[in-house]
């Protein structure tokens, strides 16, 4: 008897568990984790699939675009000013669970201006619920990531932005994310910072080299420093503001450029371009000169004068050790036979300071990790298609901040000759100041 009494008990415990979990997941008495969804909505079509009120039943939602209302349930209410093409209008609707449900407005003003805002629907009327949307006027809905909001902005004409010539229409646009507060029940900005969307690579065009910042939330003076003629690749936005309103902020944008990362305060003025101003002025030495010969069957002094009329470099011919150096601005060439000793540096440049010579794709101004990879990623792929034996050695010698690379092919002609590439770099806080590059080819020499 006990121990029957004792077998009801237990099943009558797991039946108790088993309707509590029932109840918890079905009966919604528990809040379970949703996915937000966002709905185009079209004009004059009547919904009734979607609960506006919160009160669990359907709703009956419509919107008039020529008339600027919205209507719910019949009742109606003016939230924008009527226009009579419907395409001007885009409204949505937005909603993470039965709490926090909005309807969000784009209006287009103009043709080249568009405004966001988000209402709740509370107490028989909507009411604003969303702190002002976007860094600029230009505003418009984009799309969801996970249960936030992505707004597409640009900059408008008339705010104090960076500028750029050459370029038709806006030049990029910010994706700014936006989130629901669950308890407030409002929609509002979820970060700081922003992606800058579809963003391409300009030229820094300001005559006047900049200091930028190592942060984009306080500003600096320990970041790189951003020169004329340079190459940057925009990464992100921080917009820097008082309350909510971030037009009357500041924007600190985040450029990426040589491996380097810093942040720039934006300021009227400072001129960006899609077109390089020293477009036909920038030389790489191994592909102008070494590569010529080597790889295209180029005569040396056909290279090297190539080199010259390209730099305007003036040419100089020592008869006692049959050597020739070619000077430019910044930057001197050597080619130098030295037939007793069994070595013929058939290359040498030292470049001090001339920022449009690179070699081998090192550059003033990169840091020097990002010169090895470079450096001997290039090497690689000139000589992979030779037969000849290769080894890199990378050398770091910190005396003075000078990184030696070596790069070397071996059995050139099976008879034991060598030829290597070698760079010296000078370093500044692991920033190139100067190199300088050297080809040298070994071989074995006859002794009476």
């Amino acid at each position: 008897m006990d121990k029957t009494r004792s077998l009801n008990s237990y099943v009558f415990k797991i039946l108790l568990v088993a309707a509590a979990v029932f109840f918890l997941c079905f009966s919604g008495a528990v809040s379970v984790s949703a996915a937000a969804k966002l709905v185009l909505l079209k004009n004059e079509k009547t919904y009734t699939s979607y609960d506006l009120t919160g009160n669990g039943k359907k709703d009956k939602l419509r919107y008039s675009a020529k008339l600027g209302r919205i209507y719910v349930n019949g009742k109606a209410q003016k939230l924008f000013a009527g226009v009579s093409d419907p395409g001007r209008v885009r409204v949505f609707y937005y909603s993470l669970n039965r709490s926090n449900t909005f309807i969000l407005v784009e209006y287009a003003k103009s043709t080249a201006t568009k405004i966001s805002n988000g209402y709740r629907y509370s107490g028989g009327k909507f009411k604003k619920a969303c702190e002002p949307m976007g860094a600029y006027t230009s505003c418009r809905i984009g799309r969801l990531s996970g249960n936030n909001l992505i707004l597409y902005t640009s900059p408008s004409s008339g705010a104090a932005t960076l500028s750029f010539t050459g370029i038709s229409g806006k030049p990029f646009e910010y994706e700014e994310t936006y989130k629901i507060n669950t308890t407030k029940h409002t929609v509002v900005r979820a970060s700081n910072y922003a992606k800058i969307r579809s963003a391409k690579s300009y030229y820094f065009i300001t005559n006047k080299s900049i200091k930028l910042s190592s942060s984009g939330k306080t500003l600096n003076t320990s970041g790189p420093t951003l020169e004329y003629g340079q190459k940057v690749s925009l990464g992100r936005v921080f917009f820097s503001y008082s309350g909510n309103d971030a037009k009357s902020g500041t924007k600190i944008y985040e450029l990426k450029f040589g491996g380097k990362t810093g942040w720039m305060k934006e300021t009227s003025g400072r001129k960006f371009s899609k077109n390089d101003p020293f477009a036909g002025k920038r030389f790489d030495f191994f592909k102008d000169v070494v590569a010529a010969e080597f790889f295209h069957n180029t005569s040396p002094d056909t290279a090297f004068d190539n080199f010259m009329k390209k730099t305007g470099a003036t040419k100089h011919y020592f008869s006692e050790d049959d050597s020739y150096e070619w000077t430019g601005n910044n930057f001197v060439v050597e080619r130098i036979s030295d037939v007793e000793e069994g070595m013929e540096t058939r290359f040498a440049l030292n470049n001090k300071g001339n920022k449009l010579i690179s070699c081998a794709g090192i550059e003033i101004g990169m840091t020097a990790d990002e010169a090895a990879r470079i450096y001997e990623a290039t090497l690689r792929k000139c000589y992979a298609s030779s037969d000849k034996k290769q080894t890199f050695t990378k050398r770091m010698y910190e005396g003075g901040h000078v990184y030696y690379f070596v790069y070397k092919t071996g059995d050139m002609n099976k008879d034991g000759s060598t030829l290597e590439d070698c760079v010296t770099m000078n370093v500044t806080n692991n920033i190139i100041t100067s190199f300088y590059y050297c080809q040298t080819y070994s071989y074995e020499v006859d002794v009476d």
